[in-house]
């Protein structure tokens, strides 16, 4: 059962760090478009009051980026953390094909969520 658990680690961490991997483009443009736009704020006639308002409103883009990640990262982690619930109590054999099903059922969340991550991120890049 260790070997299947370290196997499923390996797996879940591989696909974690394809996800990173994926949305990464993104991510940095979203992170250069705001330091682009924190530098204008302090470029101008206003006070540093204005300028650190103006700066906080420059990282609303990055700040949603990093929520929706989040907000992904934690529903595929609690969807498998159920799923292996389920496999608690099974016969060795039954509870080796269920965990192979979570961990299935895993990847294919990691995959949709890379999806809809891209799909948002490039639309933050748009605004």
């Amino acid at each position: 059962m260790e070997s299947l658990i370290r196997e499923v680690t390996q797996k879940l961490e591989k696909e974690s760090v394809a996800l990173g991997q994926e949305i990464e483009p993104q991510n940095k443009a979203l992170t250069s478009r705001a330091f682009q736009c924190m530098s204008n704020c302090y470029k101008g006639s206003g006070s540093m009051e204005d300028c650190g308002e103006c700066a906080d409103k420059c990282n609303y883009y990055i700040q949603e980026a990093q929520e929706q990640i989040q907000t992904h990262m934690t529903n595929i982690q609690n969807k498998f953390s159920e799923c292996m619930k389920g496999c608690a109590g099974t016969e060795y054999n039954e509870s080796q094909k269920c965990v192979n099903k979570c961990t299935e059922e895993a990847i294919s969340n990691f995959s949709q969520a890379k999806l809809e991550l891209k799909s948002h991120l490039n639309k933050l890049l748009t605004k």
